[in-house]
């Protein structure tokens, strides 16, 4: 399999990628962690399988409405910080999103709820500022 360049891999994520923070409900209280991933709709997944292999996360197959089914990687916690932190210095138009992301990570156990939730509020505004 073809290794990538960080540079590389960077620029598709800027095109491709999306960096949030995802809040899943439980029994005991609301729990936060970044998730990344990474969507493509062509029959070559090479990017997507070499991230899986280098970095963990999960590659999946999914069908759209009208057109052709595409595939997706998706990583969280420490697998998203490991590969953000290896694109950030690389990325242009979500070099913001990334470094609040892993801002929220390292520090997102001694927030509060309320701080959390800012937070995911915060990187949303990002990607649209």
């Amino acid at each position: 399999m073809t290794d990538f360049s960080p540079q590389y891999v960077a620029g598709f994520f800027d095109g491709e990628g999306c960096v949030m923070i995802h809040r899943q409900n439980r029994s005991i209280g609301p729990y936060y962690n970044i998730r990344t991933s990474i969507a493509q709709s062509t029959d070559d997944s090479g990017l997507l399988g070499w991230l899986e292999e280098e970095f963990g996360g999960s590659v999946g197959r999914y069908a759209r409405q009208g057109g052709r089914d595409a595939w997706s990687w998706t990583a969280t916690g420490k697998v998203a910080v490991k590969f953000l932190t290896w694109i950030k210095d690389y990325t242009y138009y979500k070099t913001e999103q990334i470094e609040f992301a892993l801002e929220f990570e390292k520090f997102r156990r001694e927030w509060s709820d309320v701080q959390r939730e800012s937070g995911r509020q915060h990187l949303r505004d990002l990607k649209f500022a």
